[in-house]
């Protein structure tokens, strides 16, 4: 479900500070709780095989071949982040922020092929970025407490191409992709207890 963007402002998630200069474009909400025996790490498990899954879709295989041959994604991550001299966000994180961070430092990217970076993982939140030459984009997924998990999108425009190419795959997007993946993401969570249950029949059988 689309979510207002004054409704992920309530919350002082610690990406709204660390990167203050960026643009909040799109948030999600999945229909579905966390508990005590599902928390936020086995959300953020779920979350990936989805994304994994989504990856090997004809859109996102036409997006890195299109890359591929435009260069797109050649030098991920070696360009500045737009009107900074930083390369990437992870350089802003403060002590704090680092002795509270869960990613290990040499942390590998979770999708290999888009070279999406992991910036920080704290018990509610967690932060990823990508750089290349279309866009500077950062991923946050985050869950209040009492409340359902979100999905955000942040970006910062490397100027008029940037803008474009957005505009370009807006439909996509909005009406495949990110419909897509809320939809993958709400069935396997909902799928594990079933499963669990089955499994325990079983063995009691």
């Amino acid at each position: 479900m689309k979510r207002t963007r004054q409704a992920h402002f309530a919350h002082p998630w610690r990406v709204h500070t660390l990167a203050a200069d960026f643009e909040l474009h799109d948030v999600w909400r999945f229909e579905l709780r966390l508990d005590e025996r599902r928390g936020f790490d086995v959300f953020l498990e779920t979350y990936w095989e989805a994304i994994h899954a989504v990856e090997r879709s004809p859109l996102s295989r036409m997006r890195v071949a299109i890359g591929r041959v435009m260069g797109w994604d050649a030098a991920p991550n070696s360009r500045p982040i737009p009107g900074c001299v930083e390369h990437l966000v992870a350089e802003r994180l403060d002590a704090a922020d680092r002795a509270r961070n869960r990613f290990a430092t040499d942390e590998p990217s979770p999708l290999p092929v888009a070279k999406v970076r992991p910036v920080y993982r704290f018990d509610d939140e967690a932060l990823w970025e990508v750089s290349n030459d279309t866009v500077h984009a950062l991923m946050h997924v985050s869950c209040a407490v009492g409340a359902a998990p979100e999905l955000a999108v942040l970006i910062k425009s490397r100027g008029l191409f940037t803008r474009l190419y957005m505009a370009a795959i807006w439909p996509a997007r909005h009406a495949i992709i990110y419909p897509s993946l809320m939809s993958l993401v709400e069935r396997h969570w909902n799928a594990a207890p079933r499963a669990e249950t089955e499994r325990g029949d079983i063995k009691r059988r």
